[in-house]
């Protein structure tokens, strides 16, 4: 009986350990034993990528983080609203299949205004696409703090958290 309510436990805590963190959180990250300040900017298999003074960032698991203050979570988006003033759906600006040669299971299908984001053999997530000038926002209606940054280059490759991704034929 003892047994069955550690294991109840656990799986409570587990639970709740995965997403503790959001994107945008500010936090400090225990980076080769020193505590560093920086921002969470994405989260993957229940490990999070913080940036970093100086153009650096770090995978970190929760356990090596910590808030940094005071946090309001901003409101759920709304689907069909973009996530900033200025910013315009990517229907008809961006389309086709973009990939990456270095981490090949990434991949992003821009269709309509939508992007379907494939991420090392997990199922294809939809996401909202959302741009203005050189940068665009994929969202997930509904899912604060889950917004995925992409910066658009010169040159028509995206760099995204995950890489730089190019535009492959539709062959």
């Amino acid at each position: 009986m003892l047994t069955t309510y550690i294991a109840a436990d656990l799986r409570y805590l587990l639970k709740f350990q995965h997403g503790l963190y959001a994107v945008h959180d500010k936090v400090k990250v225990n980076v080769e034993g020193r505590w560093e300040e920086g921002e969470i900017i994405t989260e993957m298999g229940g490990q999070y990528q913080v940036a970093l003074a100086g153009n650096r960032a770090a995978w970190a698991a929760p356990e090596h983080l910590r808030l940094v203050g005071a946090q309001q979570k901003p409101a759920a988006p709304v689907s069909g609203q973009p996530p900033q003033s200025g910013m315009v759906s990517c229907a008809g600006k961006v389309e086709g299949r973009y990939s990456s040669s270095q981490v090949g299971a990434f991949t992003i299908v821009f269709r309509q205004g939508k992007a379907q984001v494939k991420m090392y053999g997990e199922g294809d997530e939809e996401l909202e696409c959302w741009m203005n000038g050189h940068k665009m926002i994929l969202r997930k209606p509904g899912a604060p703090n889950e917004d995925m940054p992409i910066e658009i280059n010169d040159d028509g490759t995206l760099d995204t958290p995950m890489g730089e991704v190019r535009r492959k034929s539709s062959s």
